[in-house]
């Protein structure tokens, strides 16, 4: 690469040659105004003595003899005047010559300072590259590139040294461990110290941290919830309202004040023959929400209801005579041998067999009522079926229940729903119970 030339050195000297020549002229001037004060001086006292030759030409021979002395003076002062200029001209000759010498000195000096800065920035040059597109593979100069020499590469936008080691160019943060942008943390020597001095966690401290946090966090208020060993959340880190059951023996043991939205539960209530029945508070009131219903329970809530039809037991064991196994219920005596129905033996109030029979699936609930109760199934304290003559859903009955206790009744003979019975209720009170079939 060609050397770019940093001093001018003819524009120097000629700075130098100038000063110089001013400093001379200067001088020069200052003795010749000296010279000029002295010629003043002399011209003054010639004058002087002009005026006394004149003033004494009346005197007689002695003052004429006076008269040639003092024009002696005169040339003594005139040859004084002579010596004065040749030694301004010597003096002169002398500052030409230091002025000369001084040139030559500063001439020299800058010829020195020239070749000194030549060298640094050739110095320079050999080690700083500048900018490249790629790795070079000489200097600025077509030379061997020096160990360590740099340049910044202009594709990648990283400083590069040189190596004659390996006589290879490497990212800079090879030789001193500066982290590069297109490499981040990736290859920093010591990760542990960079994490540190960018305040950073490490992927085991960050899930330490992690875990720790989380163990603050477990069960402390707006924190979160443990769970169990099956993964739940445990009872007591839950709402009130999620853990509603409340289990009391009888219903004296419930609390005076109930809490709304729980089920109070009363295993043997006493103002239901003793069965367990499930309440909620209203706010003022327990109101019942349901209870276990026995056969007779079930019986006496058909019988005390209007516009059903009591069935006795009586009424239950006559009709089964009809078969022939019990002929006291079938006395005919009296009747004509001829009679074919029972009009005709003069029975007007009851019905025939297949009367009966169409009754029965008609009434399904009075039906499945004269049968044997074989089954009862309990979901959580509430009757919830009842199987007739076998515990198989042959002839059954599919009791659900409401806000204020058993709501209906699904009657199914032969394995067919033929009817259901509702229930209604007034105040918590039961009111009726009406059947309808299928």
């Amino acid at each position: 690469m060609a050397k770019t030339t940093i001093i001018n050195l003819d524009s120097l000297i000629d700075v130098k040659v100038t000063e110089n020549v001013n400093v001379i002229a200067a001088n020069a001037a200052s003795a010749n105004a000296a010279v000029k004060a002295g010629e003043a001086a002399t011209s003054a006292d010639v004058a002087e003595l002009h005026k006394i030759a004149a003033a004494d030409s009346v005197i007689a021979a002695g003052v004429n003899a006076g008269i040639a002395t003092t024009k002696a003076s005169e040339a003594s002062v005139s040859a004084g005047v002579s010596t004065t200029q040749a030694g301004i001209a010597t003096v002169q000759a002398g500052l030409a010559v230091t002025a000369k010498n001084d040139t030559d000195a500063l001439y020299a000096a800058a010829l020195d300072v020239l070749t000194q800065t030549n060298k640094i920035y050739d110095d320079f040059d050999d080690r700083w590259l500048g900018g490249h597109s790629s790795n070079p593979i000489t200097d600025n100069d077509g030379q061997a590139i020096l160990d360590g020499a740099l340049y910044w590469n202009t594709t990648t936008k990283a400083i590069k040294v040189y190596s004659q080691t390996s006589l290879s160019w490497a990212n800079i943060k090879d030789a001193n461990g500066s982290l590069l942008i297109v490499n981040n943390l990736a290859d920093v020597n010591d990760n542990a110290e960079a994490r540190t001095n960018i305040d950073v966690y490490s992927k085991a401290e960050t899930t330490a941290e992690a875990v720790a946090q989380i163990e603050l966090q477990k069960g402390a208020a707006n924190g979160i919830a443990e769970l169990d060993a099956n993964g739940l959340v445990t009872s007591v880190q839950l709402p009130s309202y999620v853990d509603d059951v409340i289990e009391v023996a009888t219903k004296a043991a419930l609390p005076v004040t109930g809490e709304s939205g729980k089920i109070y539960v009363v295993v043997a209530d006493e103002t239901s023959n003793g069965d367990t029945s499930s309440y909620r508070w209203t706010g003022t009131i327990y109101a019942m929400v349901s209870n276990t219903l026995t056969a007779a329970d079930i019986k006496s809530l058909y019988e005390s209801n209007l516009n059903t039809n009591v069935y006795t037991d009586a009424e239950k064991t006559k009709l089964a005579n009809q078969n022939g196994i019990n002929t006291g219920d079938q006395d005919l005596s009296g009747k004509a041998d001829v009679a074919t129905t029972l009009a005709g033996y003069g029975i007007t109030d009851a019905y025939t067999k297949t009367e009966l029979n169409a009754v029965n699936v008609l009434r399904a609930d009075k039906y499945l009522a004269a049968q044997n109760i074989a089954n009862m199934i309990y979901i959580t304290g509430n009757l919830t079926k009842i199987q007739y003559n076998t515990a198989t859903d042959v002839n059954y009955e599919v009791l659900t229940y409401g806000v204020d206790g058993l709501s209906n009744v699904a009657h199914y003979i032969n394995s067919v729903l033929v009817g259901n019975t509702v229930l209604t209720y007034a105040a918590g009170d039961l009111v009726s119970a009406v059947f309808t079939g299928v």
